[in-house]
């Protein structure tokens, strides 16, 4: 339902657009060409905590103030008609909030005023799923109390208040219910979370950052939550306020000595089966508990700095999937691939598209030529799906391929871009899926220079061989 668009963005200077309406969205391309840039960007669109900042805006914007030029009077209830007019003034609103947020997503290190994006919204699709929607909120501004109510199959938002009695409040009741009705669909996610490429770090981080809030509120120096370094750092700190609770100062649902399993049994399973074991949290017993993650195997108990660098790649999502399975959730993931052996990529690949497939939400960018053929694999097998006899592709499946046909996906499902440095170039499906062709270009040379010099090695080993022999004789 939501599309980008993005011009003058260090350091792609073409427009482009992307649809974020996919559930599984690949970026591809060289280092230093935008692809963390864009997925903080889709980041800041997506992430939770930002409607509340959203409403903020909204509430003090002068599209609020069109909106309400709209409501209409019936008796005693005053209503509201969503239709394109409103959608298209809520889209205006977030994009100007937006691009007022960049600079908190991206500091002080490149400069703003050139740069354009557009936010494009499938209007239809979003009426039809507001249509179908139901929706109670009630309110309280003393001394009135009233409410926002919206029936299933109807496009009618009704207020039960008297607008003129709550003056400039009743834009506040306005702006929430505008928030929910249709900012939240447009998302279509209930968490989400931004996993960056040094990630392997964290479950120290996690430590490290409650030890140091901790002994701050011991020392009575801080009695509310702070943020760190800005950028890229906000994101990881807005992860760990996402799995952890500031308020009570420990790791939510964790308790000492808990094996965090995921509630997601085939998800579990395949984790836990990745990692050769389990992910343990330990709570110091001291004024604020301090956690301390761990990793334990069947005759095995190591902490996180002497577990493997793919324990503690992976340690993140097993925390995430604990703390937040439930729901739709989406995952920004920077390397996926990062530390991990080619026949663990295989199966963390095969794991984050079954994460998908469970209805869940998934950007990645990867640099790694195997982890992309996984993915590739995996569409042409959806596209053969759509295609083949039932027959013959099970006998293909069955007799002459390794994947897992539960595994296939859709093409329409999945959005695939290639960033060149100065634009982003959507992967177009010309009847064989959305085959992700610039690695083997890049690796073309590689393969060719391999050929070249091991004919020329056969060649000298033939010739060695040949004065041998005719020496002998």
């Amino acid at each position: 339902m939501i599309k980008l668009k993005i011009k003058h963005f260090p350091p792609i200077e073409r427009e482009c657009e992307l649809d974020l309406g996919k559930n599984l969205i690949i970026f591809v391309g060289p280092n230093n060409s935008g692809k963390t840039y864009v997925s903080q960007l889709i980041w800041s669109i997506f992430h939770k905590p930002k409607e509340t900042d959203f409403l903020n805006h909204l509430i003090q914007s002068p599209h609020i103030k069109q909106i309400e030029k709209l409501v209409k009077r019936d008796g005693d209830i005053s209503f509201l008609r969503i239709d394109e007019k409103v959608i298209n003034l809520i889209r205006k609103a977030l994009e100007e909030f937006l691009h007022n947020e960049l600079p908190n997503i991206y500091g002080d290190g490149i400069s703003y005023e050139d740069i354009k994006f557009n936010i494009q919204i499938d209007a239809k699709e979003l009426l039809k799923h507001i249509r179908h929607q139901r929706y109670d909120y009630k309110i309280r501004f003393l001394p009135f109390f009233g409410g926002v109510k919206k029936r299933k199959n109807s496009y009618k938002v009704n207020f039960l208040v008297n607008p003129d009695k709550l003056k400039g409040r009743f834009q506040v009741l306005l702006a929430i219910a505008l928030r929910d009705i249709l900012v939240k669909p447009l998302t279509g996610v209930d968490k989400t979370f931004y996993l960056p490429a040094f990630r392997t770090s964290i479950p120290i981080v996690i430590s490290k950052l409650i030890k140091a809030q901790s002994d701050s509120i011991v020392e009575g120096k801080i009695h509310e939550r702070k943020t760190y370094t800005e950028p890229v750092e906000k994101l990881i700190f807005d992860t760990l306020l996402e799995i952890s609770d500031y308020k009570k100062h420990r790791l939510r649902i964790i308790s000492p000595g808990t094996i965090l399993n995921p509630k997601n049994p085939q998800l579990r399973n395949k984790l836990i089966k990745i990692l050769n074991g389990q992910i343990q949290v330990d709570v110091a017993e001291e004024v604020v508990p301090i956690p301390s993650f761990s990793y334990s195997s069947e005759n095995l108990k190591l902490p996180m700095p002497l577990s493997s660098s793919m324990v503690n790649q992976l340690s993140l999502f097993y925390v995430l999937f604990e703390a937040y399975l439930p729901g739709k959730l989406f995952f920004i993931i920077d390397e996926p691939e990062i530390h991990l052996h080619p026949e663990t990529k295989v199966r963390f690949a095969e794991f984050l598209i079954e994460f998908v497939k469970s209805g869940n939400k998934l950007l990645l960018t990867t640099h790694s030529t195997l982890f992309v053929q996984v993915l590739e694999n995996y569409l042409l097998l959806g596209k053969l799906k759509k295609t083949l006899p039932q027959e013959e592709l099970k006998e293909l499946v069955d007799n002459y391929l390794e994947l897992k046909p539960e595994l296939s996906l859709n093409p329409d499902t999945v959005g695939a871009y290639f960033f060149s440095g100065k634009e982003i170039i959507p992967y177009e499906d010309r009847g064989f899926g959305l085959l992700l062709s610039n690695f083997a270009e890049s690796l073309k040379s590689v393969f060719s220079d391999s050929k070249i010099l091991r004919t020329e090695i056969l060649k000298l080993a033939s010739s060695k061989n040949g004065k041998d022999e005719s020496q002998k004789e």
